[in-house]
């Protein structure tokens, strides 16, 4: 999975714990970013998911008969692009419009919208890695 970080490296900024903790002043500010940074990534790996505020792109395997996907990182803040192309060239003519699928946002999950789509069929395609999601999440 490619990674573009979009803004701050952990999940609690060094500001806000500092209100928090009700700490006012910059001496340990150094110490508590990297007990923060710390924190941070061992709940990562306690959770096995990013918290992090990041653009992610995934490729998922489409079984040809579920109409959903569930990403990685969540929750999810904006979806940028779907993809569903069984021969993996993810050019226009495989692009989902934005009608064709709901985002379940605090789930983690993108469901095809069936029949009132312009989708040929509720599920997506069966293939390896044919289904290519550009979101934002974190």
């Amino acid at each position: 999975m490619a990674t573009t970080r979009l803004s701050r490296s952990v999940p609690a900024s060094l500001s806000d714990f500092k209100l928090f903790m009700n700490i006012t002043d910059t001496t340990n500010d150094a110490f508590l970013s990297l007990l923060l940074e710390a924190a941070s990534k061992q709940a990562e790996a306690y959770c096995r998911r990013k918290f992090k505020f990041s653009q992610y792109i995934e490729y998922q395997d489409g079984d040809g008969q579920s109409p959903r996907v569930y990403l990685n990182n969540f929750p999810i803040h904006q979806v940028i692009s779907i993809y569903d192309d069984p021969d993996r060239s993810f050019d226009s003519s495989t692009l989902l419009d934005t009608t064709d699928y709901v985002s379940y946002d605090d789930e983690g999950y993108i469901e095809l919208e069936g029949e009132f789509s312009s989708v040929s069929s509720s599920a997506f395609k069966r293939g390896s890695r044919n289904v290519k999601v550009d979101y934002i999440a974190g």
